[in-house]
């Protein structure tokens, strides 16, 4: 008997060590949240808002900038010869971002700031959400620090042992670096970390982003035709619905009789073939001047990212700390660990769950990627694929289900539950599967309260709410109407007219005669 309770005492010394310290009432941590870029405006050091590309009327800016650039595209095909062309990219995209940029050490310039001190910022201490601001130029790795911080801040206010942390895109990959930083004993404290929300998360990369800097853009017609459709007629860009229309049918009809692929292949190849040129001076000159942004190029593309930005014996000195702070984050977050294949956040979360920290994902789906790198056809957001978001679910291609095979091996698998109701998400193969809340029909900068709901009821439930512990909320949601209701299936798109080519000829002279009707009889 007294061998027992020893061995029983030592099982609870030893497991009580490994894990955690949390309070005891876990449901009643105060969580902490990070939010996106878009929501901590940058102030110039006189006090005013500093000009953000964000805020930018893109329709008007590419009407006023398009003249120059495509008089010295037209000279650069003609001659081969490309420098101009750059450098009127450069001249037309440089002035947007100048008041932003850091310098080459990666340091704000100009006295911009945030109007917000993590030291000195007051605390609700019976609020359940509390916001951490920061500045989203810099490194993870620094902020971190302030996050640090504030959440010492936090505790002392509130009396608490612990919290809990809600982040979303790139506040993602600020709030990963501080947990990693406190998991591995960085801090004078214990991991305080009770349950993770990414929300929509960056830290599988921007791909767009990647794309570009690591010249590796990739453009397939029919992801261009899927996100013109997309794009154009929610008025993005061409406010007037008839000329959308025949804009966008136009494209379809070019995609259908395989024209509109001869254009796709010729932009990326040009654009890869000049990247090296170009990257050195555009990237610099707004979003690969900010240290946050390579935080978000994966590890498939990072050297090769690195190589073409900085290109010159002359920029690698110049930028030299600049390199050094970015390569500090992607070895300790974003590299891959040759033993195992995944990336090292990946690692960290799987050994979070294992410790028994609650960790729960949303991800986005139904809408067409920027058609610019390769599985930009997978459904996404806007900004990335659900594959990405939600740390590994199949998705298919925007506009296709999955095949009758592959659902009657998910039924053998005893899978298919996993799977969503209109047939074009897989969530069996995401990291976290049972814990991966999905939203569709909804773009990347939307963010419905109900994931707030959900995280505090995962929070109360101390991290063993699942996708099947609650019918009202479901593994799967749709936006509808701008509503957030449960996924049915039912409003899965019927995209048989990008097959048709009678549809499609229909469709063109509609919309040519509603353009001449409105030209001549207004």
């Amino acid at each position: 008997m007294k061998k027992a309770l020893s061995f029983l005492l030592c099982l609870i010394m030893v497991f009580g060590l490994s894990a955690p310290a949390f309070a005891a009432d876990e449901s009643s941590l105060p969580t902490i949240y990070l939010s996106g870029k878009a929501n901590t405006p940058i102030y110039m050091g006189d006090g005013t808002l500093a000009s953000n590309p964000d805020h930018l009327d893109r329709a008007g800016y590419i009407k006023e900038a398009a003249g120059p650039v495509l008089e010295e595209l037209a000279v650069a095909l003609l001659t081969d010869d490309y420098s101009a062309y750059v450098d009127s990219l450069v001249n037309a995209t440089a002035p947007i971002y100048e008041d932003l940029i850091l310098d080459s050490d990666g340091n704000a310039q100009f006295g911009t700031h945030i109007n917000w001190d993590y030291r000195t910022a007051g605390i609700d201490k019976n609020a359940k959400t509390i916001h951490f601001y920061y500045d989203w130029r810099l490194s993870p790795m620094e902020i971190a620090d302030q996050l640090d911080v504030f959440i010492e801040r936090v505790l002392k206010a509130t009396g608490k042992d612990g919290v809990n942390i809600h982040c979303r895109c790139m506040g993602s990959n600020f709030a990963m670096t501080y947990i990693a930083k406190s998991y591995n004993n960085y801090y004078d404290h214990p991991f305080r970390v009770r349950n993770i929300m990414l929300n929509t998360s960056g830290l599988a990369g921007y791909l767009t982003f990647e794309a570009l800097v690591s010249g590796s853009v990739e453009i397939s017609p029919d992801a261009v035709d899927r996100f013109v459709y997309d794009y154009l007629n929610g008025g993005e860009l061409i406010e007037d619905p008839v000329t959308a229309s025949l804009v966008v049918t136009l494209i379809s009809l070019f995609n259908y009789a395989k024209v509109l692929g001869l254009g796709t292949d010729f932009v990326s190849d040009i654009f890869n073939r000049i990247a090296p040129e170009l990257m050195p001076k555009l990237a610099l000159c707004c979003y690969g001047g900010y240290l946050s942004y390579w935080s978000m190029v994966s590890d498939k593309y990072y050297d090769k990212a690195k190589a073409i930005v900085f290109s010159t014996a002359e920029l690698q000195e110049e930028y030299k700390v600049f390199i050094e702070k970015i390569d500090a984050y992607h070895e300790f977050m974003a590299d891959t660990n040759e033993e195992t294949g995944k990336p090292l956040y990946e690692e960290l979360l799987l050994e979070l769950k294992e410790k028994e920290v609650g960790i729960a994902v949303v991800a986005k789906y139904g809408s067409p990627c920027v058609p610019l790198f390769a599985d930009s056809e997978i459904t996404g957001d806007v900004r990335g694929t659900v594959t990405g978001f939600s740390f590994g679910a199949v998705g298919t291609n925007v506009g296709t289900v999955f095949s009758d095979e592959y659902l009657a091996l998910a039924e053998a698998n005893g899978t298919l539950k996993y799977i969503s109701p209109d047939k074009t998400v897989d969530a069996s193969t995401g990291l976290f599967r049972d814990t991966t809340w999905f939203i569709k029909n909804i773009k990347h900068d939307n963010f419905p309260a109900i994931f707030n709901v959900i995280f505090e009821k995962f929070c109360a439930s101390d991290g063993l709410m699942t996708v099947w512990s609650d019918p009202e909320y479901p593994q799967y949601f749709d936006l509808v109407d701008g509503k957030v209701v449960i996924d049915d299936g039912s409003d899965a798109e019927d995209t048989s007219w990008t097959k048709n080519p009678f549809a499609l000829l229909i469709r063109l002279f509609t919309a040519l005669f509603n353009k001449l009707r409105s030209v001549f009889f207004k």
